[in-house]
């Protein structure tokens, strides 16, 4: 654990501790360098939020979001770019706290909190 307690926005002294919204809305390009830090977004309150899994690997990958159901709104082969989003579905999305990310695919879910 880094010790970070994200109750010290209450108390003023936030920025000292961490930073917000340190991860952008497009992943690093793959040469960056990988930085480790807490990472704190600056949402609003009952907004969706849009979260893409991408899997370079050869094998599948589960992500669980302990506590949380959203919605997996797309699955496919490939990478994600923005223009994918007219693919969703928005009409009938399953409710899960599990998604699977396939051999070199993507998964995009939306949640809320």
């Amino acid at each position: 654990s880094s010790g970070i307690n994200a109750e010290y926005g209450y108390y003023g002294i936030a920025d000292k501790v961490f930073k917000y919204d340190t991860m952008g809305d497009n992943p690093p390009k793959a040469d960056a360098p990988v930085v480790t830090e807490p990472n704190v977004k600056n949402l609003t309150f009952r907004n969706f939020i849009e979260i893409i899994f991408e899997n370079p690997e050869k094998s599948m990958q589960s992500w669980h979001l302990d506590g949380y159901s959203f919605f997996a709104v797309a699955v496919e082969p490939g990478t994600w770019t923005p223009e994918k989003r007219k693919n969703y579905n928005l009409l009938d999305a399953v409710s899960r706290t599990t998604v699977q990310v396939f051999p070199k695919s993507w998964a995009a879910i939306l949640l809320t909190f």
